[in-house]
């Protein structure tokens, strides 16, 4: 019992700590100097590793042996490329204010429908990866005080949420950066590396008092390297790579909250290449000891709870392993309740004009307060999904494996964004119906199977059989399948029904392409100006926005002339971006500014 407690007192002590770090990087100057350090900003990519890495990663080599080694490979790959890979996504970012995947999406393909189609995914593949978090947390728990799952599970969520209203969500703007945010998940990276290092090395040693001749990675892995030459290797690998640009809170950690300054995104890009292999390296090389120990002195065990079992000896060792889990699991909800909820309100909450008029806050005296409530209930409802989502997975077993069918599904958005970063020709409609067919064979071929098996219900055919794959993990296929479809939508679809003026605009604008004229039109009175945003978005708030972009650029005109209208213009695209996404932005500044593109292909 004192050993329950005192991971019970720990837990609290890691809460505090976990507040005052992210409170001081926004109070204190040298936490704050600390948390725009290169190193913060390596590290904080490091929320790649979830529980699914702490846990479920043990037992998944417990099961499919060397193989576990392929997701720390798959995202080192994209990391060692950071500084080229990374450019792209990062000017994109940094000058059109896309906060999201979604943002992202909707502005290249300059619709709002894809916007509503990549959120409505990314929410889709999000939850079994949240409840994933919520259920290794809540189990944890539940174990040590002999309670039932619900009450830990529930407090988890509560506790995770009023951090990220309290530090990600402090402003109206998603341009705001989030120093507290950054250095806790950093923080929380050297905490479950650390840990899982410390429960390796108790099993080491409590391997080598039970045989002392014992081979760690015989013992671990009996198959020896056979899991490297699989399907299912090749495979994982390719969706931690594109896990890297796709999974939500990856994006947002590597892109929204990179420095702005291009030569600082660089130094930040640079250390990535090391920093977080490094810190995947301490994790994976940790496993096969304990899993190891696993093997020889509980072999009753639950695969995915061994690293709690063999750290139940000590009760430092099994604090440690505790706090590592909640830092591994905290951390991704998080982030992913940050970002997702940022696509819910720009694609699913402000689109709708009359909540929008609402929201905004007509004629209130504090037209941003609408949209910072939005913005944090928002946060709050992927926090409930993952919640709920856990209720439905709770009996579920395989941390890594549901970890996967989200992956599947976040891939699906690399045929778009890879088409929509190189290939002019790239239309709406055809990554549309490319989302579709591939989130389609995914839900067949992996969500449906699994829904069904945590029912108890037993599917009288199997998806991936009916394929011709036999004896074959049911990610390979699916992946395969789902992309080689979602391609070749993206492919016809765009051939069929080509990008029109607009469309073609918005490519340009994310291509950076040297020759293009963006219109700007004349000169414009500012009180005309502010009159046509006002529609959008609300006299109070359009006079505002506008009084704050002259006074950037140092203007106090009633009117604008066509050499200063293109720079009040990219003022106001940043700062309304940052409120209601890049795509509502742009197309409102068109307006706002007299430029007409016609609407149909040359």
């Amino acid at each position: 019992m004192r050993d329950v407690w005192i991971s019970v007192v720990g837990a609290v002590v890691f809460l505090v700590a976990w507040f005052g770090v992210a409170f001081a990087a926004e109070r204190v100057a040298a936490f704050g100097r600390l948390a725009r350090h290169p190193a913060v900003y390596a590290l904080s990519l490091g929320v790649f590793a979830t529980s699914w890495t702490f846990s479920g990663g043990v037992g998944f080599a417990f099961h499919h042996g060397i193989a576990y080694a392929a997701t720390s490979v798959g995202f080192s790959l994209a990391c060692f490329g950071a500084p080229f890979l990374f450019a792209p996504l990062l000017r994109v970012v940094r000058s059109h204010g896309a906060a999201s995947l979604a943002d992202l999406f909707a502005f290249r393909y300059a619709s709002q429908g894809v916007g509503v189609l990549v959120t409505l995914l990314s929410l889709a593949s999000s939850a079994p990866y949240l409840a994933v978090q919520v259920k290794s947390v809540a189990d944890g728990v539940a174990v040590a005080l002999h309670v039932a799952p619900l009450l830990p599970g529930a407090a988890f969520a509560v506790v995770v949420t009023l951090f990220t209203v309290w530090f990600g969500v402090r402003d109206a703007s998603t341009q705001t950066k989030h120093p507290g945010l950054a250095l806790a998940v950093a923080l929380e990276s050297v905490l479950k590396a650390a840990a899982l290092a410390l429960v390796a090395a108790s099993a080491f040693v409590a391997l080598r008092r039970a045989d002392p001749q014992a081979d760690v990675l015989r013992v671990a892995f009996p198959d020896g390297a056979a899991g490297a030459a699989s399907p299912s290797w090749t495979t994982i690998v390719v969706l931690s790579f594109m896990a890297a640009f796709l999974l939500p809170r990856q994006f947002h950690m590597a892109f929204v909250e990179a420095p702005r300054a291009p030569l600082a995104a660089w130094r930040a890009t640079r250390w990535a290449t090391w920093a977080t292999p490094l810190l995947l390296l301490v994790m994976a090389v940790a496993v096969p000891f304990i899993v190891a120990a696993g093997r020889t002195l509980l072999p009753g065990e639950e695969p995915d709870q061994m690293v709690a079992g063999v750290a139940r000896g000590s009760p430092v060792v099994a604090t440690a392993a505790f706090l590592g889990n909640v830092a591994a699991a905290s951390s991704m909800v998080a982030v992913t309740a940050l970002a997702c909820g940022t696509m819910v309100l720009h694609h699913l909450v402000l689109p709708l004009s009359a909540l929008s008029y609402r929201i905004v806050g007509h004629g209130r005296k504090d037209p941003y307060r609408g949209v910072l409530l939005a913005r944090r209930a928002s946060v709050a409802f992927v926090v409930v999904l993952g919640f709920a989502s856990f209720l439905v997975l709770e009996n579920a077993h395989g941390l890594v494996e549901i970890g996967l069918v989200a992956f599947v599904g976040s891939a699906q958005l690399a045929p778009g964004l890879v088409g929509g970063l190189g290939w002019r020709g790239a239309s709406r409609f055809g990554v549309a119906v490319g989302i579709c067919l591939g989130s389609l064979v995914w839900f067949a071929l992996l969500v449906l199977p699994m829904t069904a098996t945590v029912a108890g219900l037993a599917l009288p055919w199997s998806p991936v059989r009916l394929l011709g794959f036999d004896d074959v993990d049911p990610w390979t296929p699916a992946t395969a399948c789902s992309l080689a479809l979602n391609t070749l939508g993206l492919v016809v679809g765009s051939l069929f029904r080509p990008p029109d003026a607009v469309e073609r605009d918005a490519a340009a604008a994310c291509l950076e392409d040297a020759l293009r004229e963006r219109p700007t039109g004349a000169a414009v009175e500012v009180e005309e100006l502010e009159r046509r945003l006002a529609a959008p978005f609300g006299q109070d708030l359009a006079r505002r926005e506008l009084a704050s972009a002259m006074a950037d650029e140092g203007l106090a005109h009633v009117a604008l002339s066509a050499a200063e209208a293109p720079r009040v213009r990219d003022r106001l695209e940043g700062r309304l971006s940052g409120l209601f996404g890049p795509l509502r932005a742009r197309a409102a500044l068109d307006v706002a500014f007299a430029v007409e593109l016609a609407t149909g292909p040359e």
